[in-house]
Protein backbone atom coordinates (compact mmCIF):
# COMPACT_ATOMS: atom_id res chain seq x y z
CA UNK A 1 0.00 0.00 0.00
CA UNK A 2 2.53 2.41 1.03
CA UNK A 3 4.11 2.53 -2.90
CA UNK A 4 0.52 3.21 -3.92
CA UNK A 5 -0.42 5.92 -1.40
CA UNK A 6 3.11 7.71 -1.84
CA UNK A 7 2.39 7.86 -5.57
CA UNK A 8 -1.24 9.67 -4.86
CA UNK A 9 0.38 12.39 -2.76
CA UNK A 10 3.18 13.04 -5.05
CA UNK A 11 3.20 16.94 -5.34
CA UNK A 12 1.51 18.45 -8.09
CA UNK A 13 -1.05 16.51 -10.06
CA UNK A 14 0.66 15.78 -12.96
CA UNK A 15 2.75 12.73 -11.61
CA UNK A 16 0.03 11.35 -9.68
CA UNK A 17 -1.88 8.46 -11.23
CA UNK A 18 -5.46 8.48 -12.32
CA UNK A 19 -8.16 7.21 -10.41
CA UNK A 20 -8.39 4.33 -13.04
CA UNK A 21 -4.65 3.45 -12.68
CA UNK A 22 -5.36 3.49 -8.20
CA UNK A 23 -8.34 1.12 -8.93
CA UNK A 24 -6.20 -0.99 -10.80
CA UNK A 25 -2.96 -0.90 -8.47
CA UNK A 26 -5.77 -1.90 -5.47
CA UNK A 27 -7.18 -4.50 -6.46
CA UNK A 28 -3.90 -5.86 -7.39
CA UNK A 29 -3.07 -4.93 -3.51
CA UNK A 30 -6.12 -6.22 -2.10
CA UNK A 31 -6.42 -9.44 -4.19
CA UNK A 32 -3.11 -10.68 -2.68
CA UNK A 33 -4.10 -10.35 1.01
CA UNK A 34 -6.41 -12.60 2.84
CA UNK A 35 -9.33 -11.85 4.67
CA UNK A 36 -7.59 -12.15 8.02
CA UNK A 37 -4.88 -9.83 6.55
CA UNK A 38 -7.56 -7.12 5.75
CA UNK A 39 -9.07 -7.26 9.02
CA UNK A 40 -6.22 -7.07 10.75
CA UNK A 41 -5.38 -4.26 12.99
CA UNK A 42 -2.57 -1.63 11.20
CA UNK A 43 0.65 -0.97 13.10
CA UNK A 44 3.29 1.16 13.57
CA UNK A 45 6.67 -0.14 12.32
CA UNK A 46 8.36 0.71 15.25
CA UNK A 47 5.81 -0.16 17.84
CA UNK A 48 6.73 -3.13 20.25
CA UNK A 49 4.92 -3.30 23.79
CA UNK A 50 1.29 -2.67 21.89
CA UNK A 51 2.06 -5.36 19.17
CA UNK A 52 2.58 -7.84 22.21
CA UNK A 53 -1.32 -7.04 23.37
CA UNK A 54 -3.15 -5.47 21.30
CA UNK A 55 -3.60 -8.69 19.03
CA UNK A 56 -4.88 -9.89 21.92
CA UNK A 57 -7.93 -7.43 22.48
CA UNK A 58 -7.69 -7.18 18.35
CA UNK A 59 -8.73 -10.65 18.32
CA UNK A 60 -11.00 -11.27 20.90
CA UNK A 61 -13.33 -8.79 19.93
CA UNK A 62 -13.25 -10.22 15.86
CA UNK A 63 -14.18 -13.55 17.46
CA UNK A 64 -16.75 -11.68 19.71
CA UNK A 65 -17.91 -10.43 16.62
CA UNK A 66 -18.59 -13.51 14.83
CA UNK A 67 -20.08 -15.44 17.83
CA UNK A 68 -22.77 -13.05 18.01
CA UNK A 69 -23.64 -13.16 14.08
CA UNK A 70 -26.64 -14.90 13.29
CA UNK A 71 -25.50 -18.49 11.80
CA UNK A 72 -28.59 -18.70 9.32
CA UNK A 73 -27.60 -15.48 7.70
CA UNK A 74 -24.23 -15.85 7.70
CA UNK A 75 -24.47 -18.96 6.16
CA UNK A 76 -27.12 -17.85 3.42
CA UNK A 77 -24.64 -15.50 1.99
CA UNK A 78 -21.29 -17.21 1.87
Amino acid sequence: MAPLVDDMVVKGPAPRPTIDKVIQRFAVIRSSLTSWQLRSRVIKEDEFFPVLLRPFTHYFRRIRFFASYPCDSFLRNH
